[in-house]
């Protein structure tokens, strides 16, 4: 797809050679507090199959999906090791 999300996803996976894509993504917004929140929620997929799952929360509907991404590539990686 186009837009801020997919090329934040593209340039993760070749800045630090990963492989996987991009499979699922939701968005909410939290009001609970007095300032609104996003909540974005991702599903990476590897080569092998496995699902890697992301949590991100912004006051920025941009922001909250990348803080997902680097939240879900942070346990792509630990799992590596």
């Amino acid at each position: 797809g186009n837009g801020p999300i997919s090329a934040f996803v593209n340039a993760m996976r070749d800045e630090f050679e990963l492989s996987f894509r991009l499979s699922d993504f939701g968005q909410n917004t939290r009001s609970a507090t007095s300032k609104a929140e996003a909540a974005a929620y991702v599903e990476l997929v590897t080569n092998d199959g496995q699902s890697v799952y992301g949590v991100g929360i912004d006051t920025s509907i941009t922001i909250a999906p990348i803080l997902a991404v680097v939240s879900a590539i942070n346990k792509m990686i630990a799992a590596r090791e």
